[in-house]
C-alpha cells in the first residue's frame, strides 16, 4: 500500500496513492529508520480506514498528536488528517465574546472583558517593553483599545503608555499595564500553551486578587478552552485539571446595625443618596442596578407596595420583577426624596447616573466616602451586607417562603449566600434548660467509692 526508499541524501522517500493519486512524503535524513517505519505504518492505517470508513484506532491517534508539527503538515496535505485550525488567544477570546455578549448583560460584559484582559495580560507580562518602538506600537495599542473601551479610557490609556515608551519608563499604573500586557499578550497561539502554563497563571493571579477573582477569571479561561476543542482548534484542553478555587468568599460578611445604618444615612449628601442606601439595607435589593432601575410609577404610596425590576434575573422566565411591602423606613426615605424641592422627576427614582443606566454603574468609592464620613471607615461589600443583613432579619421574622418572594432569589440561593448565624440566637441556645434543674451532690467526688 505505501513504498519506502532511501534517497541519496540519506533521507527517506514514502510513496502512497489516496483517492487514486500519488504522494511523495520525503523524510529527511534525521529520521532513523524506525521512524520512517512508523511513518509507513501510520500512513498504511489511515489509507486503510479511509477506504473502509473506519475511524483510526486509539494508538494511531496518540501517536499523531505526539509527533512533529512537521509530520503532520504533510499528513494533512496528502489528505490522511485534518489539523485544527492555528489561531490566537485574542482570536479565540474575540469568538466567543461575540457569541456570548448578545445574550449576557453590560455589568457581565464588562467582567467577561476584565477575565480576557486578565489571561492575555499573563502572556504578555515577560515582553521587554524597552525595547518596543511608540511610533509602530502606538497605533495597534489604539486601534486594539477601541474595539474594546469607550473613547475616553482609550485616550486616558494611550496617552499613558505612549509617554512610558517615549521616555523609557516603568509602566507603573495597574490598570493601564493591564490592557497593554494583554494587547502585548493577545498573538500567543492557542496551540503553544500547556497545563503548565494555566497553572503558572493560577499562580500569577493568586498573588495579585482575592480568591473570588481567581475564580471567575480561571473559570472564563476554562470556558474559552472548551469552546476551542469543540470547534476542534485544539486536541484536548490544558486547563481542564487545573481547579477554579474557592467561588464564595464569606471571610467580609458583617451586618450593617440600624445604627451604622442611621449614621450613615445622617453622613449622605443628597436624598438620593438616602434612598438608594435605603433600598439596599430595609429593602434588601440589589445595588446599584435595582435601585438605578426604579421609576415612580413602581412606587404605591396608597397600596404600600413596590414593584422591582431585577436585572440580574430578568432574562428567567416570571423572574423580571417583583412585588415586595413597601416598608417604612423605605417610605420615609421615598417621600422625602420625593417632596424636595431640589428635585424634578417623575420618571426615574434616581438621576444621578442618567448617562450611565444602560452601562455599569459604579459607586462604590462613592459609598466608601460616605461610610467614612459617617465614622465606619471603608466597609467591604458594602451592599451586599446590607441585603444579606435585610435577607437574614426577614426570614426569622417572616419566614423563608416571604424572603425568597420579597428578595428575589430561591432557598438554596440564601443559605448559600446570605444566612448568617446571630449571636442572640446562640446566647438563646446556651440558657436553654430542657431537663429539670437538679441540686449538685454535696458529696466531694474524691470521696466517692466505686466499686468494679
Amino acid at each position: 500500500m505505501a513504498s519506502l526508499c532511501r534517497t541519496s541524501d540519506g533521507g527517506y522517500n514514502l510513496q502512497f496513492y489516496v483517492n487514486r493519486q500519488r504522494y511523495t512524503m520525503y523524510l529527511s535524513c534525521k529520521h532513523t529508520p524506525q521512524m520512517a517505519d512508523s511513518v509507513k505504518g501510520v500512513v498504511e492505517s489511515l489509507i486503510h480506514c479511509q477506504l473502509n470508513m473506519l475511524y483510526p484506532p486509539k494508538h494511531i491517534i496518540s501517536w499523531i498528536e505526539a509527533s512533529p508539527l512537521i509530520i503532520k503538515k504533510k499528513l494533512q496535505r496528502a489528505g490522511l488528517i485534518d489539523l485544527p485550525e492555528v489561531i490566537t488567544v485574542d482570536q479565540l477570546v474575540t469568538e466567543v465574546t461575540k457569541i456570548k455578549l448578545p445574550d449576557i448583560k453590560n455589568y457581565t460584559a464588562y467582567n467577561y472583558n476584565h477575565n480576557a484582559n486578565r489571561f492575555m495580560s499573563f502572556f504578555g507580562k515577560d515582553f521587554d517593553t524597552s525595547k518596543l518602538s511608540a511610533e509602530t506600537t502606538i497605533p495597534q495599542f489604539t486601534e486594539w483599545l477601541s474595539g474594546r473601551y469607550d473613547s475616553v479610557t482609550v485616550e486616558r490609556t494611550v496617552l499613558y503608555i505612549q509617554d512610558r515608551l517615549t521616555n523609557h519608563k516603568p509602566i507603573t499604573n495597574r490598570s493601564n499595564a493591564v490592557r497593554f500586557w494583554a494587547f502585548l499578550g493577545r498573538n500567543i497561539s492557542i496551540v503553544n500553551i500547556t497545563n503548565k502554563d494555566v497553572y503558572d497563571l493560577k499562580a500569577w493571579l493568586l498573588a495579585k486578587h482575592t480568591s473570588a477573582t481567581v475564580h471567575t477569571t480561571l473559570a472564563f479561561v476554562k470556558q474559552i478552552f472548551r469552546y476551542a476543542v469543540k470547534r476542534k482548534y485544539i486536541m484536548e484542553s490544558p486547563a481542564e485539571s487545573v481547579t477554579c478555587g474557592v467561588q464564595i468568599s464569606r471571610e467580609k460578611d458583617r451586618t450593617i446595625t440600624l445604627d451604622e445604618y442611621q449614621r450613615i444615612l445622617e453622613a449622605c449628601p443628597s436624598n438620593q443618596w438616602r434612598v438608594i442606601i435605603a433600598l439596599a439595607r430595609i429593602g434588601g435589593c440589589r445595588c446599584p442596578s435595582e435601585a438605578v432601575a426604579l421609576r415612580w410609577a413602581d412606587v404605591n404610596f396608597e397600596n404600600n407596595v413596590i414593584e422591582i425590576h431585577s436585572v440580574k434575573t430578568e432574562r428567567h422566565k416570571q423572574h423580571s420583577t417583583r412585588l415586595m411591602p413597601l416598608f417604612y423606613d423605605l417610605r420615609v426615605e421615598l417621600e422625602r426624596l420625593y417632596f424636595d424641592s431640589d428635585y424634578d422627576s417623575k420618571d426615574f427614582v434616581i438621576t444621578m447616573f442618567e448617562n450611565r443606566r444602560d452601562k455599569k454603574v459604579a459607586i462604590g468609592s462613592l459609598t466608601e466616602t460616605i461610610t467614612k464620613r459617617a465614622g465606619l471607615g471603608a466597609i467591604d461589600r458594602f451592599y451586599d451586607n446590607c441585603r444579606t443583613t435585610r435577607s437574614n432579619e426577614i426570614v426569622r421574622k417572616y419566614g423563608n417562603d416571604l424572603e425568597n418572594a420579597w428578595l428575589g432569589h430561591s432557598d438554596k440561593v440564601r443559605k448559600k449566600y446570605y444566612w448568617l448565624p446571630d449571636e442572640r440566637e446562640m446566647q438563646s441556645a446556651l440558657d436553654e434548660r430542657l431537663l429539670p434543674v437538679k441540686t449538685p451532690c454535696d458529696t466531694p467526688c474524691d470521696k466517692i467509692k466505686t466499686s468494679r
